[in-house]
């Protein structure tokens, strides 16, 4: 999650082709910006069709993070891009200039500034029970013969 402690974190989101870049673009000749892209799309080279990216000529006037990163083949998440932008926006800082969130996928700006979810706190003692228990002889061979367990496959799975 995103630490906002050394000053807010400045962010245009919104739908596909509603403006952004253009906004970012103006914003940047005004302030020492870094675009930090926060669009599931615009990580992957070769997408550049149907994703609005930002034109090289964009880019190349104000830098852009987060775009082109990965691979078509390549996947990402939004706990893997927020950990990426955390560190984008950290760089961004220490180099005297800041970060401007843009992008319209919603679950990646929920990720970087609100997390995903409350995780509970793990009982290693439970946790090491359920271990011996899954993996007894009893409890593994009756999951084998259970109607719609993974070990019997989806075919034999009982209506």
């Amino acid at each position: 999650m995103a630490d906002s402690s050394a000053g807010p974190i400045r962010v245009i989101c919104g739908p596909t082709a509603a403006g952004k870049t253009g906004l970012a673009l103006r914003l940047a000749q005004h302030a020492e910006v870094v675009v930090v892209s926060a669009d599931s799309r615009q990580l992957y080279r070769r997408f550049d069709i149907g994703t609005a990216k930002p034109t090289p000529d964009e880019q190349r006037a104000v830098r852009h993070l987060g775009i082109d990163v990965l691979d078509p083949t390549e996947r990402a998440s939004a706990a893997w891009w927020a950990d990426r932008a955390d560190t984008w926006i950290r760089e961004t800082r220490a180099s005297g200039r800041e970060p401007l969130v843009v992008g319209g996928t919603g679950l990646y700006l929920r990720a970087l500034f609100g997390g995903l979810f409350d995780e509970p706190e793990l009982d290693a003692e439970r946790r090491a029970a359920l271990g011996v228990e899954v993996t007894s002889s009893r409890t593994a061979s009756s999951i084998g013969r259970a109607p719609c367990s993974p070990a019997a496959g989806a075919r034999r799975c009982a209506p």
